[in-house]
């Protein structure tokens, strides 16, 4: 998960990595979370969502 600080909040990305290969990825450039630990929350859950999809 990486979060960036811009104007007007913090930014996410997530990517999942196998062997040191990004096989899924997400961005979301039109949500601005308030503090880095929404962020962070949010992150997770779109990470477990996107695991799960691979292991289906």
């Amino acid at each position: 998960m990486i979060g960036s600080l811009m104007a007007g909040g913090w930014y996410m990305r997530v990517q999942i990595l196998s062997n040191g290969r990004r096989i899924r990825k997400y961005r979301d450039d039109t949500r601005a979370y308030p503090d880095f630990e929404s962020l962070r929350i949010a992150g997770v859950i779109i990470a477990h969502e996107m695991m799960a999809r691979l292991d289906a």
